[in-house]
């Protein structure tokens, strides 16, 4: 089990290195509790706090794999979540415990908050649907929320301040089903995506819900379809390939949908508009075959990427899969070949070096696959066209060793990536490894060195510390991410000669202020001048300078932890503490500096902060049931320094901020949380009844 969370771990870091730093993650020991509850966070908060649609993806594919990764992170007692999170009652006001809760500079305050409820389900059965999402978005487009219907189809989408919003499903969601858009608009393509031609919605196109203070509006409901689309099987040699996916495009090239294959090979891709697809398998799931596109046509290179070159696909060069109303298209097959590719053995000392990944790529530094190495070391690709090939060890597997591309070239920075500067890899420094279509060429190998780099220990009052620290080259490019161990020990070996930068992750140490060596304090990441207060760079860091064959000792962080800010999360109506939630925590530029959780009494603490303004938000997603705040008592529901978000958008002008003292605590920053389904009244005197 620890070798296969291992290689799932190991498939994260492209993924964080396409949200620009969003998580630290890289193979090696297990993650800990408080590693993947950081790794969670910060993909929500991005996905909270981005409207781009790759970086989106990108903390959706995240949250996936943290998930199958780290497993269920069980909160501090169960029992006394379950108590502190209580069942609101129709007739019990939003009061708070004592006198009141003052109202200071709330914005929209007075109006309360409200929300929808309804049900999805399907047409013809009218049976729930579960797992899938409602998202919620404003007049902009922009969304507020996401929430999941019960098992029974039942959803409540609350704490929404006063206004008009649009609803639909989600179209990655209610799999085999066509999303929907409030009320009964088809919406394959998202919400307001204009530019995805068919199926795309919008407030244009979909009917507006109005949402009063302190009323929840009943019925809004979406019944959903599923009696249009294709379906086929996806095999090699006769034998059903289980386990992958296969992904559905329309005419303008959008995704509509991808559908995984059963253990026999069968798929069914449901829930489409009438209309001409196209069907591709995944280039990541039948990670030993050739991806093909409907009808035979090779597609290494992924769908609609005319910049990709040989072995792309797009609607010019596939044959339609037309589908008519009410209709499901059958035997929409895909054979896939297996047979030309190379192999190989992942090596160091002459021990094969297991859950290691390798990168393939084509001669437009285009990946065509990753592959995985086995307990031996062995891998195998296959599945690819004849031609010219690249293969590069990935700088987030074996973290321990210096990644390489065939023919023992040093790759830290990564394959194709000639703006990273030290150690990046392309075509043109790589000798190709040549492919014959029918062959699998043998003996690709590569011999790995760990023998260069430096080691040390993460501690704070002598006490060692489980966490992740980054290793940058001096360009400021990404060379690794390294675990401490339980005595909070890192190696950080594989590195090319030259000079090193090294940084504790903000998101791993998270009662702790994150540094550079030595003792620079960097809670904003490194590198990151956009971020102001307190990121980090070359220019303000000590080098690590390192030479060949040789690992420098006592490259060691003391972190401090005794300055900040802490307080307590309760219920509004009966002063229950309310755990275990998310507090998000933004200095005075804007900037995330961390991410604590409340324990099981509601109380939190918020430490390993730089002296100064800082400013706290409960997150919408983690109070369930609760009207997400900024301190103080501003109401908060699209989250925090997002000025286009429109409705109940925080920012430093609308908080209070929280002045932090170097060497002191600052203690009774406490929220007080309304419950969504109650009213806030807000008479003249500005308390709350």
């Amino acid at each position: 089990m620890e070798g296969h969370m291992r290689r799932i771990f190991s498939l994260l870091l492209p993924a964080c290195l396409s949200l620009g730093g969003i998580a630290d993650v890289a193979a090696g020991p297990v993650p800990t509790a408080a590693v993947c509850r950081s790794l969670i966070a910060n993909a929500e908060h991005r996905l909270k706090h981005t409207a781009d649609p790759q970086q989106q993806s990108a903390a959706e594919r995240l949250l996936v794999l943290v998930d199958a990764a780290c497993g269920a992170v069980a909160p501090a007692s169960d029992a006394a979540t379950a108590a502190a999170i209580v069942e609101p009652t129709a007739t019990h006001a939003c009061q708070s415990p004592a006198a009141g809760k003052q109202i200071a500079g709330a914005v929209n305050c007075s109006a309360g908050a409200g929300g929808f409820s309804g049900r999805v389900t399907a047409v013809a059965s009218g049976f729930g649907l579960a797992d899938g999402f409602v998202g919620v978005f404003n007049s902009s487009g922009v969304l507020q929320k996401l929430v999941s219907p019960a098992s029974d189809g039942n959803y409540s989408a609350t704490g929404l301040l006063p206004g008009t919003y649009y609803a639909n499903t989600s179209p990655g969601g209610f799999e085999s089903f066509l999303a929907e858009g409030y009320s009964d608009v088809a919406c394959p393509s998202g919400f307001a995506a204009t530019s995805t031609g068919l199926g795309s919605c919008s407030p244009a196109n979909l009917t507006p819900l109005v949402v009063s203070a302190g009323s929840i509006r009943p019925n809004i409901n979406f019944v959903l379809s599923n009696n249009t689309g294709f379906s086929g099987r996806v095999s090699s040699a006769g034998s059903g390939l289980s386990g992958g996916f296969v992904s559905v495009y329309n005419a303008n090239g959008v995704l509509q949908t991808f559908v995984p294959t059963d253990g026999s090979g069968d798929y069914r891709a449901t829930g489409l508009v009438a209309g001409s697809y196209y069907a591709t398998t995944s280039l990541g799931a039948f990670v030993e075959h050739l991806a093909e596109g409907y009808n035979d046509v090779p597609c290494p290179s992924g769908f609609a990427s005319a910049s990709a070159g040989v072995g792309s696909c797009s609607p010019a060069n596939l044959t339609p899969i037309v589908v008519a109303a009410n209709t499901i298209v059958p035997n929409i097959n895909f054979v896939l070949s297996n047979n030309s590719g190379f192999t190989g053995r992942v090596s160091s000392g002459g021990v094969g070096l297991a859950n290691g990944v390798l990168g393939i790529y084509n001669v437009n530094g285009v990946l065509q696959k990753f592959v995985f190495t086995d307990p031996l070391g062995d891998y195998r690709a296959t599945g690819l066209l004849a031609g010219n090939h690249y293969a590069v060890t990935s700088p987030g597997s074996l973290t321990e060793y210096l990644a390489e591309a065939n023919g023992d070239v040093p790759c830290p920075s990564g394959f194709a990536a000639a703006s990273t500067g030290l150690g990046s890899c392309s075509p043109a420094n790589i000798s190709p490894i040549v492919v014959s279509a029918g062959n699998v060429t043998s003996n690709v190998n590569f011999v790995l060195s760990n023998n260069t780099g430096f080691r040390g220990r993460v501690s704070s009052g002598g006490v060692g510390l489980d966490g992740v620290v980054a290793i940058y080259n001096a360009s400021g490019a990404l060379q690794k991410f390294v675990f401490t161990d339980s005595n909070g020990d890192y190696r950080a070996t594989g590195l090319l000669s030259g000079a090193h930068y090294a940084v504790t992750d903000p998101g791993a140490f998270v009662d702790y202020l994150a540094e550079g060596h030595n003792d620079v304090p960097c809670p904003s990441g490194f590198a990151a001048a956009s971020s102001g207060v307190g990121s980090c760079s070359p220019a303000n860091l000590t080098a690590i300078n390192v030479s060949a064959g040789s690992t420098l000792t006592n490259i060691n962080f003391s972190l401090s932890n005794n300055t900040g800010f802490s307080g307590r999360v309760t219920d509004a109506g009966n002063g229950i503490g309310l755990g275990v939630g998310l507090i998000v925590i933004h200095n005075a530029s804007g900037a995330l500096q961390k991410f604590v959780f409340t324990d099981a009494n509601g109380d939190y603490r918020a430490t390993g902060l730089l002296p100064g303004s800082h400013y706290a938000v409960t997150t919408a997603g983690s109070f369930v049931g609760h009207l997400a705040e900024a301190y103080r008592d501003v109401p908060c529901p699209s989250g925090f320094a997002t000025s286009n978000a429109g409705l109940g958008s925080c920012s430093p002008t609308n908080s209070t901020p929280i002045n932090v003292v170097s060497g002191q605590i600052t203690n009774n920053i406490h929220f007080t949380l309304c419950r969504l389904s109650e009213s806030l009244q807000v008479f003249a005197n500005g308390f709350e009844r």
